[in-house]
């Protein structure tokens, strides 16, 4: 009695738990999408690398040009994409001499030790070169980078990392339209090169509507918003499957209705790009009728934006000239009698008018 006689020994394995931990862990301090640093993990880090022996630190602040716009024409899935890429070339180029992590949405930060501006000047320029290469992405990537530097421990970190995501902010405000006219010129590429639209397709139109436009006393501010609405008309094709769009023959009753909501999907994205606003219901409309029994609203007369009218003239003349694979192309002198025949029916007749003069014009 009151001797020990033995033991119960009880082991729990808790490899499970410790992977569920870990990977909360991980989850916590890393981004989901890039599998960079998290901006949790960068501010809980800066007590450590903000050190005697790293300083200077140059502080650099990075913001993808123009998200919005590739996220609403391209989808999300292809901008994730992006976001991914380019934080693995930011990542590939500081590594060795810092660190990076994802901050907002689209924007990255990277610290580098010992810095010198020469070098922070260099790697921002090999980082904004290697995300502008054409031939990586499908589309033209710009980047915005800021940069400051802490020289002493006791300067305040939260000014300076401020202070270079103001630069960048700045950068943003300067040189956004070069961007965002770098974004649409791939964009012309890639609607060319999609099976809906015939080789220099959007190059014709965009040149025959500035003539038109011109014909018609219209302002460069209306200039340009054409030319812009011959470059996205079709914007809402874009993510629609080739096959559909490269079927030979005619279309079932259910291609056909959904080929319609084309105009829809295009509008949709043109009102949330800040940039496509001015021409979302030319978009919209470029299929309607002047005798009502167009798409998508079965809109009449004056009731259909001008441009809108303007490019369904155009558009008809180069389809029938330039057809998609396995169709004759036609006369020109065929399409403008054509042409004649529909105005008051598929055609604005003053906008007819307009456009016989400057193609005859051309032609003498």
């Amino acid at each position: 009695k009151g001797v020990s006689v033995g033991r119960v020994v009880v082991f729990n394995d808790i490899t499970n738990i410790k992977k569920s931990l870990d990977k909360q862990e991980y989850l916590l301090s890393h981004d989901s999408l890039t599998g960079l640093m998290s901006r949790l993990a960068f501010k809980n880090k800066l007590v450590q690398i903000i050190k005697k022996e790293n300083l200077p630190i140059g502080i650099l602040y990075f913001n993808i040009a123009g998200m919005k716009v590739i996220n609403n024409i391209f989808g999300n899935e292809f901008g994730d994409e992006i976001i991914k890429s380019v934080g693995s070339i930011i990542d590939s180029e500081v590594s060795n001499c810092g660190i990076v992590a994802k901050m907002n949405g689209d924007e990255f930060s990277a610290l580098i030790f010992n810095a010198t501006e020469e070098q922070v000047n260099e790697l921002k320029n090999r980082i904004i070169n290697r995300c502008a290469e054409k031939d990586k992405f499908e589309i033209f990537v710009g980047v915005y980078v800021g940069y400051s530097f802490m020289n002493d421990q006791k300067e305040n970190f939260d000014n300076l990392f401020k202070e270079a995501i103001g630069h960048t902010y700045r950068k943003k405000l300067i040189f956004a339209f070069g961007f965002y006219s770098e974004i649409f010129e791939s964009l012309e590429v890639q609607l060319s090169n999609s099976a809906h639209e015939t080789e220099g397709h959007i190059v014709r139109l965009k040149d025959l509507c500035t003539k038109v436009a011109v014909s018609m006393n219209y302002t460069v501010s209306e200039i340009k918003n054409i030319n812009l609405l011959a470059l996205t008309h079709d914007i809402g094709l874009l993510n629609s499957s080739d096959k559909f769009l490269e079927k030979e023959g005619s279309l079932t009753n259910y291609e056909w209705e959904e080929y319609k909501l084309h105009t829809v999907r295009g509008y949709n994205i043109a009102l949330a790009t800040t940039e496509l606003i001015g021409v979302a219901e030319c978009i919209l409309s470029h299929h309607e009728r002047f005798d009502g029994f167009g798409y998508p609203h079965r809109k009449k007369g004056n009731d259909i934006p001008e441009m809108s009218r303007i490019l369904a003239v155009i558009d008809f003349y180069d389809g029938q000239l330039y057809p998609k694979k396995n169709v004759k192309p036609k006369a020109k002198a065929e399409v403008i009698k054509e042409i004649e025949k529909n105005a008051g029916s598929m055609f604005d007749p003053r906008i007819v008018e307009h456009f016989i003069s400057v193609v005859s014009a051309l032609e003498n």
